[in-house]
């Protein structure tokens, strides 16, 4: 069975970020992928934080996965939770810093390999994975991250 794991970032979030609008192409995205693969398991990844304006960001992306397990329920799709595995509440604004790279937008190699590990853990629960797919629309996204956990990244 083929797996699709879409993981976005978070790049809207400094400009005129629409929720809804970001959902609605997430649903789209959802049922393209059904139509062109019905039998593919598809999981979907939760935002991270933001470290670069968490003052500013950090109440959106919260929200933004809340309403994102609902429209990942209503189709019928994992979503993998991975905002908490960037968070400690033993840091002064509970993020795991040195998980970010300088520009607090990027994650560093540590970052990258607990992203990995999260989601490696994830698929190794759902125990009928032959291949993984990444689907990647985030624009930084570096090619030693993909390569260096197995996954392929197709762009949209």
């Amino acid at each position: 069975m083929d797996a699709v794991l879409v993981h976005v970032g978070t790049n809207n979030l400094a400009r005129c970020f629409d929720a809804q609008a970001v959902l609605a192409e997430m649903g789209g995205l959802i049922r393209l992928i059904k139509r062109v693969n019905s039998e593919a398991h598809i999981v979907i990844s939760g935002i991270i934080p933001r470290l670069k304006d968490l003052a500013v960001s950090d109440r959106a992306v919260k929200d933004y996965n809340k309403m994102l397990g609902r429209v990942c329920r209503d189709c019928n799709v994992m979503m993998i939770r991975c905002f908490n595995g960037f968070t400690c509440g033993k840091q002064p604004n509970g993020v795991k810093e040195w998980l970010f790279c300088k520009d607090g937008l990027h994650l560093s190699a540590r970052g990258d390999f607990i992203l990995g590990q999260i989601f490696r853990v994830q698929f190794s629960d759902l125990n009928v994975l032959k291949r993984r797919v990444v689907m990647d629309r985030e624009a930084a996204c570096r090619q030693s991250r993909d390569e260096s956990f197995g996954y392929k990244k197709v762009t949209l």
